[in-house]
């Protein structure tokens, strides 16, 4: 019994543990089809030069270091997928 409550607690630990991604944009709390948006995506413990940003809604330009535009394409809902270049 208590090898499995021991092993319970490292698992739990183990999933509490993940990877944090932030997307704010800019001037607006809504992104919007027609219009640039402006938005800043940074990923925890990567700097910006490291990682790379797509979409299946639309598409994303890299402005400046950490800085991106969206240009969505349809009225809906959007994933916005980061990725580490070096680990592909």
């Amino acid at each position: 019994m208590k090898i499995f409550i021991s092993f319970l607690l490292v698992l739990c630990s183990f999933v509490a543990n993940g990877q944090k991604v932030a997307i704010s944009a800019h001037r607006m709390n809504v992104i919007y089809v027609g219009i640039p948006n402006y938005m800043t995506i940074v990923a925890e413990k990567y700097p910006c030069e490291t990682i790379s940003v797509s979409t299946d809604n639309g598409k994303i330009e890299k402005q400046d270091r950490c800085t991106y535009i969206y240009y969505p394409e349809n009225i809906g809902n959007g994933t916005i997928e980061v990725y580490n270049k070096k680990k592909n």
